[in-house]
């Protein structure tokens, strides 16, 4: 397991991150995360972090659930780095003020040969695949959503000389899990 079992961050009224924790600098920083380091991210909105109109439309939903009803919300999530599966935790919990804090929880880590797909140094195409923000599963040339090292075979994406561009979405079912848990 990682040095960063979770991270926190505030997210204040205006949905502005207003504090992030010394484990997010650590993940950022870790995982060529440097645009979201401390001064890059606080009291920017939330949404300008999240580039799926129906992902965004979601925290959104989420955000309003826990503020309206005052009670935490928590989901499963993935934040795999090239040679790591992350499966995480979300919780999302109703502070005063309208303040809510976000915590992610590591809850286990796979170790796998690198997918340089998830490499944001390897050069891409303009050729662009969609990924789950949730699962990290990927949506195929016929709609359908496999888990990444299948969807990297079955659409050969290493036998060109640049890999696509990841545009960020939602599948079906992680879609259904997540409305699930806003009742």
């Amino acid at each position: 397991m990682s040095d960063y079992s979770y991270t926190r961050y505030l997210v204040n009224r205006n949905n502005q991150i207003e504090f992030t924790d010394k484990a997010w600098e650590d993940f950022a920083g870790q995982n060529g995360g440097e645009k979201l380091m401390n001064e890059m991210v606080l009291y920017r909105d939330i949404s300008s972090f999240i580039s799926c109109a129906r992902c965004q439309e979601l925290y959104d939903m989420l955000i309003n659930s826990v503020r309206g009803t005052r009670k935490a919300i928590e989901f499963p999530f993935r934040c795999d780095s090239p040679d790591m599966r992350r499966f995480m935790k979300m919780e999302m919990i109703p502070l005063d003020q309208e303040k809510i804090e976000f915590t992610s929880y590591t809850e286990k880590e796979e170790a796998r040969p690198p997918i340089y797909l998830l490499d944001i140094s390897v050069p891409r195409s303009e050729e662009i695949i969609t990924i789950c923000s949730w699962c990290k599963r990927i949506k195929t040339d016929n709609a359908h959503w496999l888990d990444m090292e299948e969807a990297v075979e079955k659409m050969e994406l290493f036998n060109s000389n640049c890999l696509p561009k990841l545009s960020h979405g939602i599948c079906s079912s992680c879609f259904e899990t997540v409305m699930k848990k806003i009742g």
